[in-house]
């Protein structure tokens, strides 16, 4: 089981991977040129905008169920010996999944992030 630290340090390298700029980057950025930083939040949320639509696209043709990446984690969480625990907390912008699985992996992080 990774420590807390190296989970951290996977997830960095997964958000680093997928382009994603932190809060203290774009507030830098801000400063330096607040025009710069209109114009970066302005595309990057009609690239999200984009990649949303896309994503959707792709998910109904992959499965015929909209909650495939959902039964992937609960099969996660079956695959462990002891009573599976798993739950879910949906925010407007993020999910937070906890369960029980302790055999999650770097490359689970990153198969579960991929679209493919």
């Amino acid at each position: 089981m990774a420590t807390p630290e190296e989970a951290e340090r996977i997830v960095k390298e997964v958000k680093e991977y997928y382009g994603y700029l932190d809060h203290d980057m774009m507030d830098d950025i801000g400063r330096f040129n607040s025009d710069y930083r209109r114009r970066i939040d302005a595309n990057w949320l009609k690239m999200e905008n984009a990649a949303s639509h896309s994503i959707k696209v792709l998910a109904r043709n992959i499965s015929g169920s909209g909650a495939r990446f959902v039964f992937e984690l609960l099969q996660n969480a079956d695959d462990k010996n002891d009573p599976p625990f798993i739950s879910f907390q949906i925010h407007p912008k993020h999910i937070v999944v906890e369960c029980n699985e302790d055999g999650f992996t770097s490359l689970d992080l990153k198969a579960i992030c991929s679209v493919g």
